[in-house]
């Protein structure tokens, strides 16, 4: 229950649900991805990831406020063998919602 100045507000419930089908989507040089409504999705691709500590302007930029390169060392070129696409869902991480270990 919600007090604004002493007056007490009630409780407004709002349960929206969108229905999406996957497509794939048409880019340049006859290449696809995959969407489903505002989602979009990708693979995780393994990179090596190092720190660049640096000075300028007389600020240090030391870890964790550094820079960081990210070089892939995983394959990435992947290709969709099908037009047919389906969606899986599973529980999602609440504490991690968006981890790349658990997508």
């Amino acid at each position: 229950m919600l007090t604004f100045g002493g007056f007490e507000a009630g409780e407004t419930v709002i349960e929206i649900a969108y229905e999406t089908t996957p497509t794939l989507v048409a880019r340049p040089y006859n290449l696809y991805y995959a969407r489903c409504g505002s989602l979009l999705f990708s693979l995780p691709i393994k990179s090596k990831i190092t720190q660049v500590e640096y000075e300028k302007k007389g600020v240090e930029r030391k870890a964790p406020y550094c820079d960081y390169h990210y070089k892939g060392v995983s394959d990435w070129n992947y290709a969709f063998a099908s037009r047919d696409l389906t969606v899986e869902e599973r529980a999602i991480n609440e504490d991690v919602p968006f981890s790349s270990q658990a997508p």
